[in-house]
């Protein structure tokens, strides 16, 4: 009985620690850090550092294992044979003083072909450390997490404009026709009725 007893008390503990860690789950911010296609410019490369979790994360802060470029250009490599710049300031290197649930930071980061050539082929570990603000005494308010920011996976990968992106760019066009139209009619309009003029005096 006295083992029957222990036993159900341990489960009933298993059970509430499940249940504590699953809250926590949907509480606590969680920020990442990754690269993504840019979706305006589809040939460039941006960074992005997001908090996916449902409240605010204060004081973020970045450890990189190695420093980054930034801004490498170049779609086949660095463009002048030229090294490119280490990323000294921005979000990655000053931290975020609050990051609320979806908010985002996106930073230009460069070509595939200079980022490849500037970075390696080895990924960049980074590491995020915050705060969140307790909801309980017994609460964590520092948070940590990891991201890897790498290139290679996007190797050969479909950078063609979207039909979203055509479409806006085509109405841009247009609209550029349309004022070149309009321009051409008001100096045939303006030199029509000078003639008109002229020829009643």
């Amino acid at each position: 009985m006295f083992i029957a007893t222990i036993g159900l008390v341990a489960v009933s503990l298993f059970g509430v620690a499940v249940s504590y860690f699953f809250l926590r789950s949907h509480v606590d911010p969680e920020v990442v850090v990754y690269t993504a296609h840019d979706d305006r410019r589809p040939s460039v490369l941006i960074l992005v550092i997001e908090n996916i979790g449902p409240s605010p994360a204060y004081d973020v802060r970045f450890k990189l294992s190695r420093p980054i470029p930034k801004n490498a250009w170049g779609i086949k490599g660095l463009r002048d044979d030229r090294p490119a710049e280490t990323m000294r300031e921005g979000p990655l290197i000053d931290g975020i003083p609050i990051l609320g649930p979806n908010g985002r930071r996106v930073l230009t980061w460069g070509q595939f072909g200079a980022l490849r050539e500037a970075l390696g082929e080895a990924p960049v570990r980074v590491s995020a450390t915050y705060e969140s603000r307790r909801r309980f005494p017994w609460d964590p308010t520092e948070h940590t997490s990891n991201s890897i920011l790498e290139i290679r996976s996007f190797l050969a990968t479909d950078v063609s404009e979207s039909p979203e992106l055509r479409g806006v760019k085509a109405l841009e066009q247009l609209s550029k026709d349309l004022s070149v139209i309009r321009a051409g009619v008001q100096t045939v309009a303006a030199a029509a009725q000078r003639s008109e003029i002229d020829t009643q005096s």
